[in-house]
């Protein structure tokens, strides 16, 4: 026999795998999961012999053999225990994924069948790569025509909220797409929208507490003079909120550059450190050491540093560019959310607040996070306040050992009760209103659940 018969060309093998892919992609195993049983691989290999391998148990050598060039050869394969394969790198599914999907927009009639499955699957968290991996390879006119539809009818904080946390969501997919693309202004109406939304959503809804994920997208894809005037505009007004302290951050890192406005972002940067640099009770909020170590990080020469240190900024210039993450990186957003959470006179913001220290602190100080929310459902004073901490506990933390016991111990109290309950009404959604519909039921029982 023939030995070529069990080669299997660039063009074959690369069809093959796309194939593979988005059988697992679209699999019976859940959306996206990198896995497929033996029986399936074998059945999907020899699929793809039939037409050249008429004989069966020839096909079934070639399939024994092309199993192991894949696993041992090529390290695209490997066997991950139980019967199942998976691609070495989810990385390489991904791309073979949404190779597919750009094989598939080469047909007539492919834009309804794409639309269909960027609507369908454009909020699932395992598919945002593959359907942005694939925009980025289609033609212009027919990118613009399948992501133009995800733009329409966005929810502005669900899509700031998105971005904070780096979930998946339709408007999200679209942006990215377009960040991806050397020249996303080819795709004119996507482009255009998503501009558009940006831009009214950073102006009119400054305040919201996630507005960073608004500019950090704006900024991504369109780093132009425009971007750089609306940003201006925003560092320059009073209110202490996110969508300010990402303005400024986003001015500093994007346009220090001379050729892209680097002297007007570093004047402002010290008209600012100027203005609030007199404030006596600084807000957690409120910008100045932000403003100062964006100056000493990326206009760092002597003249600044001098003009800083009349300023009375000597102990941010000693300190460097460490400062921006003492201040924006993670553990101070920890801590800023986490003030605004015990102290906002503002009951929305305390809402917003509660729910943005879950959504974007549930990975990373995960204990911190949960003795605070833990601290609000038990007694704060603001039902209201209690009731999004609950929803929040139940929303991300419902694996937690013992959080149960805990949670129905407040439902037994005649306050805990009202919170619980208005949590289940306002503020908990899907599963996490299940949990919590599950926990009042419970309560209701004389003794407590062992």
């Amino acid at each position: 026999m023939n030995s070529k018969i069990f080669s299997i060309g660039p063009k074959d093998k690369r069809k093959f795998l796309r194939n593979l892919a988005w059988k697992m992609q679209t699999g019976r195993l859940g959306h996206g999961g990198n896995l497929i049983s033996d029986k399936e691989l074998e059945a999907a290999i020899d699929a793809a012999f039939a037409d050249r391998i008429h004989d069966k148990r020839l096909r079934d050598t070639a399939t024994g053999l092309v199993i192991e060039q894949l696993v041992k050869r090529n390290y695209i394969i490997c066997y991950a225990g139980d019967a199942k394969f998976s691609f070495l790198h989810r990385g390489f599914l991904e791309f073979f994924a949404s190779e597919y999907l750009v094989e598939m927009a080469k047909h007539k009639g492919a834009v309804d069948e794409l639309g269909k499955t960027y609507r369908k699957y454009a909020r699932v968290d395992n598919w945002r790569e593959v359907l942005v991996l694939a925009a980025t390879g289609f033609k212009a006119p027919l990118a613009d025509k399948i992501l133009s539809p995800l733009v329409v009818g966005a929810d502005e904080q669900a899509v700031a909220t998105a971005a904070c946390y780096k979930d998946s969501e339709p408007f999200l997919i679209a942006a990215r797409a377009l960040a991806a693309i050397p020249e996303p202004g080819k795709l004119r109406d996507t482009s255009a929208s998503v501009r558009k939304s940006l831009e009214k959503w950073i102006t009119r809804k400054s305040d919201f507490i996630d507005g960073d994920g608004w500019i950090n997208l704006l900024i991504r894809i369109f780093p132009d003079e425009d971007t750089h005037a609306l940003l201006t505009k925003v560092a320059l007004r009073n209110e202490m909120t996110f969508t300010r302290l990402g303005a400024i951050i986003g001015l500093a890192e994007t346009f220090h550059d001379p050729e892209k406005g680097g002297e007007e972002t570093r004047a402002l940067l010290l008209e600012l450190a100027g203005r609030d640099k007199h404030e006596k009770n600084l807000d957690v909020r409120n910008p100045r050491k932000l403003v100062a170590a964006a100056l000493v990080k990326y206009f760092g020469d002597e003249g600044t540093r001098v003009l800083l240190t009349e300023m009375g900024y000597s102990e941010e210039v000693a300190a460097g560019p460490t400062t921006l993450d003492e201040y924006f990186g993670p553990v101070a957003t920890r801590i800023r959310l986490t003030e605004f959470v015990r102290s906002d006179e503002d009951t929305a913001n305390r809402h917003e607040a509660i729910r943005a220290l879950a959504g974007r602190f549930k990975r990373f100080h995960e204990d911190a996070t949960l003795k605070v929310l833990l601290e609000l459902a038990r007694r704060d004073e603001n039902t209201g306040a209690r009731a999004q901490a609950i929803a929040s506990l139940a929303k991300h933390f419902s694996d937690v050992p013992n959080l149960h016991a805990k949670l129905l111990t407040v439902a037994r109290t005649d306050t805990g009760k009202q919170a619980i309950g208005r949590s289940t009404r306002d503020f908990a959604k899907g599963g996490a209103r299940g949990y919590l519909k599950a926990i009042q039921r419970e309560a209701k029982t004389r003794s407590p659940r062992r």
